[in-house]
């Protein structure tokens, strides 16, 4: 979807969810995750890349919008240092840092204004 809407001319695509743990179906975890499956199919699955990284590779090459979330617990960290308005990172690295496309959060609640 991120590439064909990049390549038809999207200026920015935005997903309203929060990708917040691996793919579970991508095919080396499926190879990982059935040991009874026959070694050959294994293999192949294994030698694919992960669903993640394709989507990190579709992003790096769009402007990508998508959602944040934050746990709040007795847990966490000291207010002042939880209440910090940051930018987004994870595993997608670069793909995820905002770009002069996008506007980015300027309050602390981390609300985008125009």
């Amino acid at each position: 979807i991120v590439e064909t809407a990049t390549r038809d001319g999207a200026v920015a695509i935005a997903f309203d969810i929060v990708f917040a743990e691996p793919d579970r179906l991508s095919p080396p975890v499926i190879a990982r995750d059935n040991p009874d499956l026959p070694p050959a199919l294994r293999g192949a699955l294994s030698a694919l890349p992960g669903n993640d990284a394709i989507l990190a590779r579709a992003f790096a090459g769009a402007t990508v919008i998508v959602g944040q979330t934050s746990v709040r617990s007795a847990f966490a960290e000291a207010p002042a240092a939880r209440d910090r308005p940051t930018r987004a990172t994870s595993r997608l690295g670069a793909a995820s840092r905002p770009t002069r496309h996008a506007p980015t959060p300027s309050r602390r609640d981390t609300v985008v204004r125009r």
